[in-house]
């Protein structure tokens, strides 16, 4: 005769430690979104007339986004521990709902994610880094299977005139690197499968077209090339925008060690020069800014590597 398997009770105990576990988010993730939700609420409008600074507190849409994305890390590791089920009154959640979760989601908001989760990712520990690969994963398959390979090519080059028109009509500010940032996600996921060569990757870094030149930065970010140093170099001594020379830089970072000891070289005078901070004399980077502490990461593997 069988035994009936007996359900496993957990005391308040081993309760506490799983909600404990459940709840931790990741502190990178934590930060940066935080900041996000705060950037978001503030308005800072120059008036030339009146030469008056306007400072405008709201609570946006993207607070609202923002707010709920914190939490994302804590929900799907909630999935797991139940053994990837969570029963709720429209049904039960599972693993592969977290897809159909993400299916609801529009475009912009799925490329915020998957940039969201693979800036966090850069400085987590190994444990956090897996469950923001997991989440950064999730997204980017997401957002690509609304494309066909052959859809692909044609998407990102919507993308470059979404990024063009954007730069050209919204005013500088967190706002705007925002819609960056969610441009930048979708390029990343979408470049492998648009099968671009080495000459045209070229071509759209050395590009007067900004959106071409963020496209070409997606490309060379997401697959495996040459460091096209000639071509990165501009966009680190003499950028168009900031958003373009913090790309170029964390490509730097992690490419540093593949150049030769002449391009190690005009880096390390460039980088030096850019961090003495003028904007009369086009050096961009505050010292204790995140592109000073790129700049700074990359000094500090040329010498290491040189």
């Amino acid at each position: 005769m069988e035994e009936t398997p007996t359900s496993q009770k957990i005391d308040k105990q081993q309760l506490d430690e799983l909600l404990r576990t459940a709840l931790r988010l990741p502190v990178i993730w934590c930060v940066i979104t935080v900041l996000v939700i705060i950037a978001s609420m503030f308005n800072i409008t120059w008036n030339n007339t009146s030469r008056v600074l306007a400072v405008t507190f709201q609570i946006t849409s993207t607070t609202a986004l923002f707010f709920a994305l914190l939490w994302l890390p804590a929900l799907l590791r909630i999935f797991t521990l139940l053994g990837g089920g969570l029963k709720t009154p429209a049904g039960e959640l599972s693993s592969p709902g977290i897809g159909e979760f993400l299916k609801t989601l529009n475009s912009d908001t799925l490329g915020l994610i998957i940039d969201d989760a693979e800036t966090a990712g850069e400085d987590s520990s190994s444990t956090n880094k897996a469950e923001l690969t997991y989440i950064k994963n999730e997204a980017q398959e997401t957002y690509s299977s609304r494309f066909s390979p052959q859809e692909a090519r044609q998407e990102l080059i919507s993308l470059v005139q979404e990024y063009n028109t954007i730069r050209e009509e919204m005013p500088s500010g967190d706002e705007r690197t925002l819609q960056f940032r969610s441009i930048f996600g979708r390029m990343r996921t979408l470049a492998p499968f648009a099968d671009f060569k080495d000459n045209e990757v070229s071509n759209y870094l050395r590009s007067e077209n900004g959106g071409q030149r963020i496209l070409g930065l997606s490309i060379i970010r997401t697959t495996v090339r040459p460091p096209f140093f000639e071509e990165l170099q501009p966009m680190i001594d003499d950028p168009k925008s900031a958003f373009e020379q913090n790309q170029a830089l964390t490509f730097m970072r992690d490419n540093a060690h593949h150049l030769n000891d002449i391009q190690k070289q005009k880096l390390a005078y460039t980088l030096k020069k850019q961090l003495q901070y003028d904007e009369q004399k086009h050096q961009w980077i505050h010292p204790n800014s995140h592109r000073g502490s790129l700049s700074n990461h990359i000094l500090s593997i040329i010498q290491d590597t040189h």
